[in-house]
């Protein structure tokens, strides 16, 4: 996954209804990189009995976050985990 944003140019993810849930990577083979990224109103996902406890995971997934802001963690423990990754 990469997000590429500058900080003349940020990337914004967020929820405007609130209602969005939020991103899991898993096993994956290349390293994620974030760069000026800002996440707001994000839940962690939950569906059909599978809940994750933060709105962002990379479960067994390399990833290298830069001047990244993370905001308004709507439910869940944690608005970041990172799981048995570098």
């Amino acid at each position: 996954m990469y997000f590429l944003g500058s900080q003349e140019y940020p990337i914004t993810v967020a929820s405007s209804d609130s209602t969005g849930q939020g991103i899991f990577v898993a096993n994956a083979k290349d390293t994620s990189i974030i760069n000026f990224t800002n996440f707001y109103n994000l839940s962690n996902p939950n569906k059909d009995g599978w809940d994750l406890t933060g709105a962002i995971t990379f479960y067994k997934s390399d990833v290298e976050i830069n001047s990244c802001l993370f905001s308004s963690n709507l439910s869940g423990d944690d608005y970041l985990n990172i799981v048995n990754s570098n």
